[in-house]
């Protein structure tokens, strides 16, 4: 789902919103695009990856 139409927040507030989330290592970008960027959330993303017993 688009961050723009789930919040009505601007492009540029979401934007300043990931950066941070970015810079605090809570969410990682994974397309390497300026524009119209996925990002995933990297505990997730390690709870997932773990092996279980």
């Amino acid at each position: 789902m688009c961050l723009q139409t789930a919040t009505t927040l601007t492009p540029a507030t979401i934007g300043k919103v990931l950066d941070a989330l970015e810079n605090l290592c809570i969410v990682r970008e994974v397309t390497g695009q300026a524009r119209n960027r996925i990002c995933a959330y990297s505990g997730y993303l390690t709870m997932l990856n773990q092996k279980t017993p």
